[in-house]
Parts: structure tokens; C-alpha cells; sequence
């Protein structure tokens, strides 16, 4: 028992080391199973570089299907792949679902791509793109050509030396060129040369034939340093694709000579004055060894100073130079090549240096605006001169004569060059003191040129009235006027100081504007400067509209006593306006009927008994205000003013009448002037409305409205001349006054004669139609009725007594033919009661009949209606026509003596009617 109880423990620790060690075992056992796991899904989801690769065929013709196959190891990681193809810098994934590419698939092992109906947009490269669980990884590239059939044709080759002849000196560089057609078609190529010997390759690589190229684009054979041994035989031999023979170039033979020097001289650069000249020579000699001089004439030229700078004398190609060239380098220029085996030789050139004087254009250039006043014109000039210009000057020579030097000013002048050939004047703000004629002078060595233009600025323009001087501290007033119908969307008053424009802010202190009551057409507006600084408003002022601009008005803030005072100077200027209105009469009377001035002046005479007439006059300059008006209403035929003449007209009265008359009113206006002073509301308002009469009598003449514009300008300094000035102003009031008591005299007389006409019209017979009249006219009821009523011919009759003047006939009448469009009247000294029945009546009055349309238009077709004429004797054998509603017309009968009776002459269409009523 205790032997076993000893035993115990020792059996424990047997059984404990047992059990340990088989624990030890199935650990060891477990460890080995997880670790042979790990390694198997290590191995299962590792991604390694799998083969990925793309075979078939590189080539195909148009047309021809293309196959491309793929083989890709096999993975589990492989997820799917995609057929590529690169495209303008990137591969991009081909649709295998196209038709293109019908056959194509995507196997993750043998993928196929088949490409039908090849084309040029096919040849390209292409791969595969596989799709790992995470990675991509890629094939191959296998590039694609497609060959059209003209590829397919046999190369042609021709090769040539870059001396045409094949002939070399020895030492000289030998290339040869060659030019494949069809090289895709080339495989390669090798230079073959050709002797006694026989036909052997070029080997390239040697040191003499190095600079060799065969690159694809390029095949050239060089040879360098040539020498006998380079003589002989060479041609150009190529392996081509698909089978082809391989093909061979022409043969060309190398002749390496020793003899005398050639030489060749040109001029490379154009002659072009002050501008450099290359001579270059080309000299081909053996030995090399040579020496070069440049010669003038017989003279060696030293190539070290500076007008030959960049000459040389050395190389196989020496250079002359020739700096700035001119007139004296003119010549014969050579080369000398001297060689100690050969005579010397010697090759020339003349050198011309080509001038010639200026030439110059002168225009308006295209985009210039009208030249109308406030527009801006761009004048170009198109130069031509060699050499150069050395200086180009504007002149502008003005009304005056004098010349005045134009250079760039701000605000008025730029001069502007657009190239070495054209030159620019732009004249910004045109106004009339830009009139005149511009020069332009272009100068070089050789000589000059000149060209003009003549500068005429519009007259469409809107004008300001103010003073021109105002006392400091006082309120500067300027009014403009202008037609409602000239609708602007911007008006500015501009102020202009040193060619700066500056647009005025109206505040309503310092400067304000009111537009004041307008008539139906006219439209007023006042511009009112508070305070007048000596400085700060001492300007010219302008106003502008859109794209139209005033008259400039320069204001003058000063009180020193030099000049006129402003009211001073608003009488003045007022006075010398009545000079360019009486200018705009004489135009409107110089175009007036009479045409003659003799003939105006008879009949003036023949009306006027008093000494009115009495003094001698050759023309309408030798005529006043007055006798022009007198002439006008009496005798000259124009229509009265709407308000008659000899009273106001309004403001929307316009005609030419009205205009006479309103310039007559403006005249006395000044002539009932007792003082010399007119306030500047008032200076303003009848200036405007003058200067509207005169620019519509002239038709806008450009020179009328200039002496406006400079009349408004006018600044009057104390002393001997403005002193002259109010002795002609006061003279002028004196005689005027006169004048104009002799014509109200006279009208009072006329108005006397016209009662007296009057009453003796009461006394006589009433108008009629004469029985003396053509055949086939049948006059009826009491006389008043004359009709033709049969045949096709015209047919004339009489009124049944003479007409006196300024009596009115009244003629009604219908058309039966719409053929006839107009009614032929006339005049005649002879008595129908003393024309035989049996004479031509046209041919016995001795006066042409003159016609007179009768119809209206209306859109494009005549409208046919009865007429109505009013029909009246002027003072001179000429009859006014009032067609009622429509028009006024003139008839004049030169041949016909207002002194004598005149009977009234009607011609009448085929089946017409007229009548004669009493109004």
C-alpha cells in the first residue's frame, strides 16, 4: 500500500507529461490546417500580372475584313474585358454591337474582334482591356492598316544630283535626292553605285557618305569631299510589300572633274533706297585654295568698313553687303577669284538704285460722317516714294489765303499714320472755320509731291443766339430753335474750352434750361448761365442733338470797358445780319420770273412812275431791302403771304413770300431803333427767327450760313472801327426809313389803281366766249358754254373781250376722254373779230399755246374728275393758274405786250366742255 501510494505521484506526473505532449500535438496539428487555409485563399485571391495578349493580321485593303484574336490566362480574379481603340490621343471602348464589328465577342479567354468593310477610319491601333476584381491590366497594341489599292501599286523612283549636270569639282559635297512616289509601298532601300567593276551596295555607314538619310519622308545620298573615286554610276534600289518586285530609280552618272574656276554672281535683296544690298557668289574650283576680292569699277572695295559691313571673302559662297544704299552707290560691282593653277577670274553686276519723286492721293475716306457742321471727316492720303518720305506736312489754307500748319490737337485734329504707304487727318466737330482747301506735302531725297483737297462744311445744323459779351456777375441767356418733326432723343449743351468738350449739368442754380411755349412746328428752349465768372464761364458753347450740332457761340465774361456792352453788341450784330439777309433776298429775286433782270426792272418801271426807278441799276447787287421787296410784290410772279403783304407773318408761314416779308419786318425792326442798345431776349428771338428766313431763301448755302455764324461770333472792341461801325448803323436807319415812306407811297398809290380797276371791271361786259372760235366748237348758253363736239382734231376759242390785270376768270370744265390729261392756254394781242372764218386761228393769234395738266394723281394711275381753274393776268403778259385745292402755277408769254389788249385764248380736247362761271 504505501509502495503504490509512493507510485501515485510518480504515475501523475507520467500522465500529466502524456496529456501535454498529445496537447501539444493537436495544437501543432491545428496550426498547420488554419496556416495550409490561409495559403489557399491567399493563393485563390492574389492578383498577379496575368498574359494578356493579341494576335492577326496588321494589313488589309479597303473592303477587306479585319480579325484580331485574344488570348488571356486564365484567373478566377477576371471580371470582364472590352475591345479598345485609340482615337485622337486616347483608346476608346469599341460597341461589339455595331454592325461594324458584327462576329466580334467577348470570351474572358479567346476573345475575338472582327472588323468589316475595312476603311481608312479603321487603320489604327487596338487592345484588349481586362477587368480584374482590383486591377486593370492590358494587352498588347496591334496596329491596323488599311491600304487603298493605289498603295498597292508598284513604287516609281527618281533620283537627281543637286548639280544638274553631274558635275563635280574634286573636293566638293556630291547629294543626290531621291523622290519615291507610292512609299508605304517600300519596305527599304539601299544606293547602289555602278562601275567597270561592276554593281556593288553603298555602304552608308562609312565616314564618307555618314550625312546618308533614308529615313521614310527623305532619301538622300551624300558624298563628301569628292574625288575620282566617287565617279561613275549610282541608282537607288527598293524592296517593296505584298510581293512586289522590288523597284529601281533612273541611273545617274557622277563626272568628278579638275578645271578652271566657276563662278556665278547674283543680287539677292531688292534694291530698295537707304536699304541694305547682298551680292552672292557661288565659286566651284581645284584646288580650293582661292583668293576672293570684291571690286567697285576697277577698284577693290575694303569690306572692313562700315558700308560693307557684313561682307566676306572666305568659303565657297563670299557675300557683299552694300549699307543704305542711294544714288551714288550706283554701279558695276564684281568678284575676283584668283587661283594659282588657273587664270584669274572676274564676274559683274550692275547695281541700279531705283528712285523716284513722291506720288500722293488725297480723299475722303469711306468712313468719314456727311460734312455737315458738328461731323467728324477723315481725310487719307495714299503715299507712294522711294526712298521713303523724310517728312509729310499738312496745311490747311483758308478763306484768307493763309497757310496754316495743321498738327495733332486734342478735340480737333489727329494725324495719324496707318502704314509706311497712307496717311490720316481726322477733323473731329466740324464747323465752318474748318472751310478751306487742305494740303498735304510729302518730301524724301528726291523730291516732293503734293496734293489738295478742297473742305466745304454743311449747313444742316441747329443754331443757338446769345451775347457774346457779359458783364461779371450777370445772367448769360442763349436760345435755340428748332422744328418739332426733328425729333431728338438727346439734346446736351456742351461747354468748350481748350478743344475740350464738357457736357453741362443743369442744376438748376448755376445753369438751368426751360423749354418755353412752342408754336405748332417750332419748338423753343432757353439755357441760362446765373452769375457769370470771369473764368469759369469765359467759353465757347455749343449745343448738340444726336448726331447734329449747333453753331458755336464764344462768350466773353469781361467788364474791363474795351469792348462793346452786351446790349451794344446785340444791336451791332443785329445790324450786320441785315448784310446776309440782304444777300438771301438777291438769291431768292435772281431766281424769280422775270428771269432777266432787265426785264424786272421794265416792268418795275412801267409800274412805278416815282423816282424809285430813276437810278441807274445793272443788277440785283446794285438793289436794297426795299426796291428788292417792292420788285417782288409788283412784278415778280410769286404767291402773297398767307397774312398778305406788308403785315407780320406767323411763325408757321414759311413760303417764300413770307420769308421776303419777314426779313423786311426784321429790317424796320432795327431802322425804328432809336437807341443803340437791344436787349438779348430780344436779340436772341429775331435773330432765330431771321436766320430761318435767310437759310430757306438759299437752300441751306453753306456760305450764306457761315457769314451767319461768324455775324454771331462777332466781339466789337472800342475805338475807330466800332465807332465807323455806328455811323453805318445810323445811316443805314436814315436812308431805310426813307425807302420804305417812298414804298408805302407807291402802295398807297397801287391800292388806289386797284380800286380804280375794280370799278371799271364792275362797268364792263361780263366774260364770255367770243363768236369767233374754230369750226366744230359750238358755244351756248348766253355764251358761257363752249364745247367740241365732233371729230378728233383740237380745236380753240376766244374769250369775247380783252382781260384786265389781276381779273379772274374762272373756267370749269368735264373730260370725256381719259386720253387727254391737260387743257392748252394762251394769250394773244389779236382781236378775234378781226380773223378771217376761213384762216387757221392757231396760226393768226401769233402766240404758242402753253399746257396745263388738269388731272390729279393719285397711287400709280391718273384719277379723272371735272377741274376747276382760276385764271388771272399778272402785270407782264403772264397768267397766274389756280387749279382750286390743288396748285398755283405761272404761264408766261413773252411775245405778247401787257401794254395792249390781250384776250385769253382756250384750246379744246377731242368731245370736251368748258364753262365759265362767275367763281
Amino acid at each position: 500500500m504505501e509502495c503504490f501510494c509512493e507510485l501515485v505521484p510518480h504515475l501523475s506526473e507520467g500522465l500529466c507529461l502524456t496529456v501535454n505532449f498529445l496537447v501539444n500535438k493537436v495544437a501543432i496539428f491545428g496550426m498547420v490546417v488554419l496556416i495550409a487555409i490561409s495559403i489557399s485563399h491567399l493563393w485563390l485571391n492574389q492578383e498577379r500580372i496575368i498574359k494578356i495578349q493579341i494576335e492577326g493580321q496588321g494589313t488589309a485593303q479597303v473592303g477587306d475584313v479585319v480579325c484580331l484574336t485574344g488570348n488571356v490566362e486564365f484567373h478566377p480574379s477576371v471580371k470582364y474585358l472590352r475591345w479598345q481603340k485609340y482615337h485622337n490621343g486616347y483608346f476608346v471602348d469599341i460597341n461589339i454591337n455595331k454592325s461594324k464589328y458584327q462576329g466580334s465577342t467577348k470570351n474572358l479567354q479567346n476573345p475575338k474582334l472582327v472588323i468589316n468593310d475595312g476603311d481608312q477610319d479603321d487603320e489604327a491601333d487596338y487592345r484588349l482591356e481586362v477587368q480584374l476584381a482590383k486591377s486593370t491590366q492590358y494587352s498588347n497594341v496591334r496596329n491596323v492598316k488599311i491600304l487603298s489599292s493605289a498603295l498597292l501599286e508598284t513604287p516609281t523612283i527618281q533620283i537627281y544630283p543637286d548639280e544638274p549636270d553631274g558635275k563635280y569639282y574634286v573636293g566638293e559635297d556630291v547629294t543626290i535626292k531621291a523622290n519615291i512616289r507610292n512609299p508605304l509601298g517600300v519596305l527599304c532601300v539601299t544606293w547602289q553605285k555602278e562601275t567597270e567593276a561592276g554593281t556593288h551596295t553603298i555602304n552608308t555607314a562609312l565616314p564618307k557618305y555618314k550625312e546618308t538619310s533614308n529615313a521614310s519622308d527623305e532619301h538622300q545620298l551624300l558624298i563628301r569631299d569628292c574625288n575620282d573615286s566617287d565617279q561613275g554610276g549610282y541608282f537607288l534600289l527598293a524592296a517593296c510589300n505584298y510581293d512586289q518586285e522590288d523597284a529601281r530609280s533612273n541611273k545617274i552618272y557622277l563626272n568628278i572633274v579638275k578645271g578652271p574656276p566657276i563662278v556665278t554672281l547674283s543680287q539677292v535683296s531688292e534694291t530698295v533706297y537707304e536699304k541694305p544690298v547682298e551680292f552672292k557668289a557661288a565659286i566651284r574650283i581645284f584646288p580650293k585654295q582661292c583668293d576672293v576680292n570684291w571690286l567697285r569699277g576697277s577698284q577693290q572695295i575694303d569690306i572692313n568698313q562700315p558700308k560693307y559691313a557684313g561682307s566676306t571673302v572666305v568659303g565657297a559662297s563670299p557675300v557683299l553687303w552694300i549699307n543704305e544704299v542711294n544714288k551714288d552707290d550706283e554701279g558695276d560691282y564684281s568678284i575676283e577669284v584668283i587661283n594659282k593653277e588657273w587664270e584669274p577670274i572676274r564676274i559683274s553686276k550692275k547695281l541700279v538704285v531705283n528712285t523716284e519723286k513722291p506720288t500722293v492721293s488725297l480723299k475722303i475716306s469711306e468712313e468719314s460722317d456727311s460734312m455737315n457742321f458738328g461731323n467728324t471727316i477723315t481725310l487719307k492720303a495714299e503715299i507712294t516714294a522711294s526712298p521713303p518720305p523724310s517728312s509729310i506736312q499738312w496745311i490747311r489754307i483758308n478763306k484768307k489765303g493763309k497757310n496754316e500748319e495743321i498738327k495733332n490737337k486734342s478735340g480737333k485734329f489727329l494725324i495719324k499714320n496707318l502704314n509706311e504707304n497712307c496717311q490720316t487727318l481726322r477733323i473731329e466737330n466740324l464747323d465752318f472755320s474748318d472751310n478751306g482747301k487742305y494740303k498735304i506735302t510729302v518730301t524724301n531725297a528726291v523730291g516732293e509731291a503734293q496734293n489738295a483737297l478742297d473742305i466745304k462744311v454743311g449747313g444742316q445744323m441747329i443754331f443757338i443766339a446769345g451775347p457774346t459779351v457779359v458783364a461779371p456777375a450777370e445772367i448769360i441767356k442763349f436760345r435755340t430753335e428748332y422744328h418739332i418733326s426733328e425729333s431728338f432723343s438727346n439734346p446736351m449743351w456742351l461747354k468748350i474750352k481748350h478743344f475740350q468738350a464738357k457736357e453741362i449739368v443743369f442744376d438748376g442754380t448755376k445753369y438751368s434750361v426751360y423749354n418755353t411755349a412752342s408754336t405748332s412746328s417750332i419748338k423753343n428752349q432757353k439755357f441760362v448761365i446765373a452769375d457769370a465768372e470771369k473764368e469759369g464761364d469765359t467759353a465757347a458753347y455749343q449745343l448738340a442733338l444726336d448726331n447734329m450740332r449747333s453753331n458755336k457761340l464764344n462768350i466773353f465774361v469781361d467788364n474791363c470797358g474795351e469792348y462793346s456792352t452786351e446790349k451794344e453788341g446785340n444791336c451791332l450784330r443785329f445790324f450786320a445780319l441785315q448784310t446776309v439777309s440782304t444777300k438771301a433776298m438777291r438769291i431768292a429775286f435772281d431766281k424769280m420770273q422775270p428771269a432777266q433782270f432787265k426785264d424786272k426792272i421794265k416792268e418795275f418801271k412801267r409800274y412805278c412812275k416815282s423816282h424809285l426807278t430813276q437810278t441807274n441799276r445793272g443788277s440785283s447787287a446794285d438793289l436794297d431791302i426795299s426796291i428788292m421787296y417792292t420788285i417782288i410784290r409788283n412784278v415778280c410772279q410769286v404767291q402773297p403771304p398767307k397774312n398778305g403783304w406788308g403785315k407780320q407773318p406767323n411763325d408757321n408761314d414759311t413760303d417764300i413770300s413770307d420769308d421776303i416779308e419777314r426779313i423786311r419786318h426784321k429790317r424796320n425792326l432795327i431802322c425804328h431803333e432809336n437807341a443803340l442798345n437791344m436787349e438779348t431776349s430780344n436779340f436772341n428771338k429775331s435773330a432765330l427767327d431771321l436766320i430761318r428766313a435767310i437759310r430757306r431763301l438759299t437752300l441751306e448755302d453753306v456760305q450764306i450760313i457761315e457769314d451767319v455764324c461768324d455775324v454771331l461770333n462777332k466781339v466789337f472792341t472800342k475805338g475807330e472801327i466800332m465807332e465807323e461801325m455806328i455811323q453805318e448803323l445810323r445811316v443805314f436807319q436814315k436812308n431805310a426809313r426813307k425807302w420804305e415812306e417812298l414804298c408805302q407811297s407807291e402802295e398807297l398809290q397801287d391800292e388806289a389803281q386797284s380800286t380804280n380797276r375794280d370799278i371799271e371791271l364792275e362797268n364792263m361786259e361780263n366774260m364770255g366766249f367770243h363768236f369767233k372760235h374754230d369750226r366744230g366748237i359750238i358755244i351756248g348758253d348766253y355764251s358761257t358754254l363752249a364745247t367740241n363736239r365732233w371729230g378728233i382734231e383740237k380745236r380753240i376759242c376766244f374769250m369775247n373781250r380783252p382781260m384786265k390785270q389781276e381779273e379772274e376768270v374762272h373756267i370749269r370744265g368735264g373730260l370725256e376722254n381719259e386720253h387727254w390729261s391737260c387743257i392748252h392756254i394762251g394769250l394773244t394781242n389779236v382781236d378775234p373779230a378781226t380773223i378771217p372764218n376761213e384762216e387757221d386761228k392757231k396760226k393768226a393769234i401769233r402766240c404758242k399755246l402753253q399746257p396745263y395738266n388738269i388731272c390729279n394723281y393719285e397711287g400709280h394711275g391718273l384719277c379723272f374728275e371735272p377741274f376747276h381753274l382760276c385764271i388771272s393776268l399778272c402785270k407782264n403778259a403772264t397768267l397766274l393758274i389756280h387749279t382750286i385745292g390743288t396748285k398755283r402755277e405761272y404761264l408766261s408769254f413773252p411775245k405778247v405786250s401787257p401794254n395792249d389788249p390781250v384776250w385769253l385764248v382756250i384750246e379744246l380736247f377731242e368731245r370736251g366742255v368748258i364753262w365759265i362761271t362767275p367763281s
